[in-house]
């Protein structure tokens, strides 16, 4: 009788959960990110402020393997002086499944993406484009499932490359970054499966 009951335990949480992420499911949603930063230098300070609404469309390509795009849109100040800067972004997204308990998972994932921004006037030019790519990898991304049509992700922790171009009336620059982000930079999205 403990096996019966074993191997019935046993099938209904295999089912349970190949069912929370098969082959075929789709998905439509959206995130809402907001980060804060500051960096000192020769003792001065500085805080900026960033916040992004990205919805997105996901795919199950295979049990527990998910491709998703996102197309996003996201605004970042430093300083009452400096102008806000707009930006929107293309990303694609790789992400595998690890269940770890009820209805709660592990999503690791790959990303990349691309954007384009637009500032507003400063001292040395009248605005700047910023063409950039970015890869990165999600390394704290999960998502609770209270329902079969619903989810909620999360992610706190990521390893980014970034490269942006800025260009002005005055201003041709250059940049590469690698950024750890913990926290400051947290993204919340929710999620309907049909």
């Amino acid at each position: 009788m403990k096996r019966i009951i074993c191997l019935f335990v046993a099938v209904i949480t295999i089912t349970a959960a190949a069912s929370a992420q098969q082959k075929g499911e789709k998905y439509l949603g959206g995130s809402l990110g907001v980060a804060t930063t500051t960096s000192i230098a020769n003792s001065t300070s500085a805080t900026s402020f960033g916040l992004s609404l990205a919805p997105e469309f996901g795919y199950f390509v295979a049990d527990k393997f998910r491709i998703s795009a996102s197309v996003g849109y996201g605004l970042e100040t430093a300083n009452r002086t400096d102008p806000v800067t707009h930006t929107i972004t293309v990303m694609p997204e790789l992400a595998y499944y690890v269940r770890l308990a009820d209805n709660f998972y592990y999503t690791p994932s790959f990303h990349f993406g691309f954007a384009c921004g637009i500032a507003g006037k400063t001292e040395m030019t009248n605005s700047f484009a910023m063409p950039g790519f970015g890869v990165g990898l999600s390394l704290g991304a999960f998502e609770f499932r209270p329902t079969r049509k619903f989810g909620v992700s999360f992610s706190l922790l990521s390893l980014e490359y970034v490269f942006t171009s800025y260009k002005g009336d005055y201003l041709k620059y250059n940049h590469n970054g690698i950024s750890f982000r913990l926290g400051g930079s947290s993204t919340i999205g929710l999620r309907y499966y049909f």
